[in-house]
């Protein structure tokens, strides 16, 4: 096999550990004879790079020498072969992470990210996004002069700026979207594992939306980066903090920013194959949510009129057509996780107020159920009971499937007689037993209270 570096082959065993220590031994050399050209550098970086992707017989990389090697390469030298290899080590083992921050290099590779050049922002972003998962990491500490607050805000907006000036243009910016997915999850992580990062970082916030703007159009919609600037904002977005509020609701377009995010919604749970939507639809409904309890009241009504269902969709019951709303209510009674269809309907909940008879009539029982059951929500019995919709129509909806009871289909056969409406009437005793004694609906039996009010006639 022939490699790009120089290698015949990829040695094994001692072989592999001998060629590894002897690359290892030329690079420490150089540093101080400099006796290597740039190019030679570069080629016996690369050889070591290739050769560290599997750590079996390649302990030389991963000692305090090893990773204090490639610091020097990369950071003082500037090599991206050092970095690249140094990221690896990094992923592969981390050991290495704890060697690096124990050498004091973190500060130096923060100092490094703010860069124009797409290879190295991309390299410096792992480097860090994989230090975030070293419990013991203070970065409050290591970024003491606010460089790393600077840095990321600086460096999303350069993002949002290209994709603003020359669009999303794969062919030509594999390297830049490879940097902007590095430096997301470098956001997500940091404000996710140091919460005093989202102050300094919720500067950030326009660019974001800014950025998922320009990826629409994107298949499937939440493909990376999408998927990651949402992560990204699920940290910065949150109650408590008036100043956002202008930031996520601009004054001259309040709705920009939630309807970016209802889209991508629609986009999401559209009709196509639906195998990828557990790995994307809990974190933009979460993402959703927050933007809710924090939103002005208009755009809280643009929610209701994007996510609930229309008066016009009543022909039917609930669920049926291909409307958004219908589509979230199929979803909620999916074979999706229950976490994400409690997450779908806990959304529709919070879009009713919170309150159970709202949320009956926005949905129908039949679907209101399940979530009123799982959260222990009593459901008094005036609520399975035909009522006017939530816009105030005069027409009464059937509570359980949510239809109109004028747009019902007439009930086909013969009237029942009275031996039937007789067991019927037993069954339904039965049932509203059992539903009573389940402690979970206030409700009281009809044919009991039939009985005790001198309405009910025994059959001869």
């Amino acid at each position: 096999m022939t490699t790009l570096s120089g290698l015949s082959r990829i040695p094994r065993g001692q072989e592999k550990l001998s060629q590894v220590t002897s690359i290892v031994e030329q690079l420490q050399k150089d540093i101080t004879e400099k006796a290597f050209s740039i190019s030679e550098q570069t080629k016996l970086l690369e050889e070591l790079k290739i050769l560290g992707r599997d750590p079996q017989n390649a302990d030389p990389i991963f000692t305090k020498d090893g990773i204090t090697l490639l610091a020097a390469y990369g950071f003082e030298r500037k090599n991206q072969e050092a970095l690249r290899c140094l990221a690896n080590a990094m992923f592969l083992k981390p050991q290495a992470r704890k060697l690096f921050l124990d050498k004091g290099l973190a500060p130096t590779a923060i100092g490094l990210l703010k860069s124009r050049d797409f290879d190295d922002q991309f390299l410096i972003s792992r480097i860090l996004f994989l230090l975030t998962y070293e419990s013991k990491t203070d970065f409050t500490s290591l970024d003491k002069d606010g460089i790393l607050s600077d840095a990321i805000p600086t460096d999303l907006r350069q993002h949002a700026q290209r994709y603003a000036e020359v669009g999303r243009q794969p062919s030509d910016t594999a390297i830049e979207e490879m940097a902007l997915c590095e430096l997301l999850k470098l956001t997500f992580n940091l404000t996710h594992f140091h919460p005093s990062f989202v102050p300094s970082l919720s500067s950030s916030i326009p660019d974001l939306f800014d950025i998922l703007r320009s990826l629409q159009g994107l298949d499937p919609p939440m493909k990376p980066p999408a998927n990651l600037a949402v992560n990204a904002l699920l940290n910065l977005v949150g109650e408590g903090n008036e100043d956002q509020n202008s930031i996520i609701f601009p004054e001259d377009s309040p709705s920009l920013n939630s309807s970016t995010l209802l889209d991508l919604l629609q986009q999401v749970t559209g009709p196509q194959d639906a195998s990828g939507l557990e790995d994307v639809l809990p974190s933009l409904l979460t993402l959703l949510r927050k933007i809710y309890k924090i939103a002005p009241e208009s755009v809280k009504q643009d929610f209701h009129t994007w996510l609930l269902p229309s008066d016009s969709e009543r022909d039917q019951p609930l669920g049926r057509s291909g409307s958004l709303p219908a589509r979230l209510l199929q979803l909620s009674a999916s074979s999706l996780s229950e976490q994400t269809r409690l997450s779908i309907s806990a959304m529709l909940f919070e879009l009713s107020g919170e309150d159970a008879s709202r949320f009956i009539k926005n949905i129908g029982y039949g679907y209101a159920a399940g979530f009123l059951l799982a959260q222990k929500i009593d459901v008094p019995a005036e609520l399975l009971e035909a009522s006017e919709t939530e816009d105030g129509d005069s027409v009464p909806i059937n509570p359980i499937t949510g239809q109109r009871l004028d747009a019902e289909p007439a009930v086909a056969g013969p009237p029942m007689t009275d031996e039937e409406k007789e067991r019927e009437a037993e069954r339904l005793f039965v049932l509203f037993e059992r539903l009573r004694q389940t402690g979970v609906v206030d409700v009281r039996n009809p044919v009991a209270q039939a009985l005790e009010e001198g309405r009910f006639e025994e059959l001869e």
